[in-house]
């Protein structure tokens, strides 16, 4: 069984393909990825702080530290790169069955919701 990216939205850009970040070299914002097992329905809703390198920086900066765990770092606001290096992540994992598969990308990013077809059939 693989991964497979279904869909890309965002609390903090109602437009993540056609839209950007007030300052795309500079920015955080929460980036939810639908993420199921390839050719199903559904999937579970992983969530990903996508910030610039520069606003890493800056962060870094200010507070002394930073942790960074679940953050996906680009240069600047991309939609095709920030979207290809989530399905790239999607496309490396593989399993014997999807609660194993969500178990390795929550290393990436915080599982938000489960999809009630996923906790139903158990994929």
């Amino acid at each position: 069984m693989r991964a497979q990216l279904s869909d890309l939205t965002s609390p903090d850009l109602l437009d993540l393909e056609y839209g950007s970040p007030f300052d795309p070299d500079n920015f955080l914002i929460i980036v939810e990825a639908e993420i199921g097992p390839l050719g199903g329905k559904g999937g579970d809703l992983f969530s990903f702080q996508v910030c610039s390198s520069s606003w890493m920086v800056e962060e870094v900066e200010r507070r002394g530290s930073l942790l960074g765990r679940h953050y996906l770092i680009l240069p600047h606001y991309d939609y095709g790169r920030l979207r290809n290096t989530i399905a790239g992540l999607c496309d490396r994992h593989q399993g014997e069955d999807w609660q194993g598969i969500a178990a390795r990308l929550v290393q990436y990013a915080s599982l938000k919701t489960t999809s009630r077809r996923n906790r139903l059939q158990g994929d």
